[in-house]
């Protein structure tokens, strides 16, 4: 999507790039298993994707590797509502202060080293809305010693107008990490100078989420325990289950409560009617998303389920 909102606000739209992606991917998915049928040169035809929206493409990518090389085995799954370029050194504010038992009001400024791309796009030290707040660095990283950013509640109007929260942000600074490792741009050095002279360096390559260092299955459930606080007791706990096992003899019953809305895609397949939205949104939503807006207390509502991809 258009990073606008990074420049002058409304980043509500954000909050749908990457998720609706998911979405569409799960549904395209379940469509086709269904016998959905499209063009069948969608992609390279002559009013295809490719020649639409691509100038030069090189079509044999398409097929390379295709049956030995995984991509969805190098996905990352973010573990804090903000975005992912921060990721790394918000890990490293998080270790610091676990290590060495500070908070932000120890601090006297914080030097953040990072990609090209984190300092050219998220050195925002004075962000006017909780969506810019996310895709700052500086605030991503003082918020991380004040609040714990695993938990996406803290990532809220309360945070963005807390007064030691925003002096820390400003006391801030991006800078290359020129000696970081050329085959990791996510890679970050984090520098707290605290206001007793001490001077705390951790330096961190990966987060919790990446191919490098996964999720447990623990850590999943935590995750999506609290993407889904605003469901019943227990139905959270089903919806995670089943999305465990993904058998899709599983589905077409499992799926059948609480869809909210069914979208009748064949009408020799009864059993599977009921289940496209709930698939979609509350699992692939919820396993797949970092990040809840709260505004005034509530999460906001997307395609009939209380589930946003973030994805800042």
């Amino acid at each position: 999507g258009l990073l606008e909102f990074s420049n002058s606000g409304g980043g509500m739209v954000k909050r749908l790039h990457q998720g609706r992606a998911s979405e569409s991917a799960v549904l395209a998915a379940e469509l086709a298993l269904d016998g959905f049928g499209g063009p069948p040169a969608v992609l390279e035809g002559r009013f295809g994707f490719l020649n639409t929206f691509c100038r030069d493409a090189d079509v044999s990518r398409l097929t390379a590797d295709l049956g030995s090389v995984w991509c969805t085995l190098t996905t990352t799954l973010k573990c804090y509502a903000c975005h992912s370029t921060a990721h790394v050194a918000v890990t490293a504010a998080l270790e610091i202060k676990a290590a060495h038992g500070i908070t932000g009001d120890d601090i006297e400024s914080i030097r953040v080293a990072g990609s090209e791309k984190l300092v050219s796009h998220h050195a925002i030290t004075d962000p006017q809305d909780l969506a810019m707040a996310q895709y700052s660095a500086p605030f991503s990283v003082a918020l991380a010693f004040y609040r714990d950013p695993r938990d996406p509640q803290v990532f809220c109007d309360a945070s963005l107008s807390n007064p030691a929260i925003r002096a820390l942000c400003r006391r801030v600074s991006l800078e290359l990490y020129a000696d970081g490792p050329w085959d990791n741009k996510l890679a970050s050095r984090v520098t707290v100078r605290l206001k007793n002279g001490r001077e705390i360096v951790q330096d961190a390559q990966y987060f919790p989420g990446m191919p490098q260092q996964p999720l447990s299955t623990g850590q999943l459930w935590n995750k999506f325990e609290l993407l889904t606080t605003s469901y019943a007791p227990g139905r959270a706990r089903q919806i995670f289950d089943c999305m465990g096992s993904w058998k899709r003899s599983k589905m077409s019953a499992n799926w059948s409560w609480g869809c909210p809305s069914a979208r009748y895609v064949s009408r020799d397949a009864p059993e599977r009617r009921c289940r496209r939205e709930n698939s979609t949104n509350a699992a692939w939503a919820g396993m797949l998303c970092t990040e809840r807006d709260f505004e005034g207390g509530s999460s906001q509502s997307v395609c009939a389920q209380r589930f946003m991809k973030f994805s800042l």
